[in-house]
């Protein structure tokens, strides 16, 4: 038990350094100050577009990244079992993500009523937009928890198998699946697949569809699991 509490306040730190401090602290709020600067520096001829959601997306893979990396070797060096971190990962990730899309969201709403009652016509870009959904805070929440959730998992899951294969052999699977992909498209065979996409994420069906895709979260972490449970602590190096 003790192991475990060590390896969750390991990897809780690490994530509250590079998801809080670091991406709110050093970046998300000093965009924000510049769109608000901006907003009420010049006067903008159309409504003003604001994109503070990019980091926040973009810092979530990062993180997926370092949790299965540098600190997987770290805590297999403290005694901690390859199950143990595992377990640890996962609870805490899926924390973090939730609690880093919640900050944004507070950061979003925040933008909104500054714009409403200081600078003018806006448009907080968020990916709920390009489903054609209204803004309100907890529709927006589930849209951004569930990519935040995907994109953690999905990057967690290219360094397990880059971990497990080394770089040559994630490059020539990478290769293949885009190879077969390609004649999947160019044989029309991906038509049903592409209509049913945009059945899916639109109109009324738009949220169940991002909350699907959201939980492929699930695989993509089990797929994490197979790969590291018995992996070495050093990636494959040829």
């Amino acid at each position: 038990m003790s192991v475990f509490y060590g390896n969750l306040q390991l990897i809780y730190y690490d994530l509250r350094w590079t998801l809080g401090r670091v991406l709110f602290l050093y970046i998300t709020l000093i965009i924000m100050m510049a769109y608000i600067i901006i907003g009420l520096m010049f006067e903008l001829p159309e409504e003003m577009i604001v994109v503070i959601s990019v980091p926040v997306y973009l810092n979530i893979m990062i993180s997926g990244v370092l949790v299965f990396g540098y600190l997987f070797h770290i805590t297999l060096g403290l005694g901690s079992t390859r199950a143990q971190f595992l377990s640890s990962a996962y609870l805490v990730g899926v924390v973090a993500v939730a609690a880093v899309i919640l900050l944004l969201n507070i950061c979003q709403l925040a933008m909104i009523h500054i714009y409403q009652q200081w600078i003018g016509p806006y448009l907080i870009w968020n990916p709920a937009i390009i489903l054609g959904l209204e803004y309100n805070f907890m529709l927006y929440f589930w849209v951004d928890f569930m990519i935040g959730l995907l994109l953690f998992s999905f990057s967690a899951l290219l360094y397990c198998i880059w971990h497990r294969l080394g770089t040559a052999n994630s490059l020539l699977i990478l290769t293949l699946v885009a190879i077969v992909i390609l004649f999947l498209f160019y044989a029309g065979l991906m038509t049903p697949f592409m209509q049913w996409l945009k059945i899916l994420f639109s109109g009324s069906s738009a949220i169940a569809g991002v909350s699907l895709f959201g939980m492929l979260s699930i695989p993509f972490l089990t797929g994490t699991y197979f790969l590291m449970r018995n992996a070495p602590v050093a990636p494959f190096s040829h």
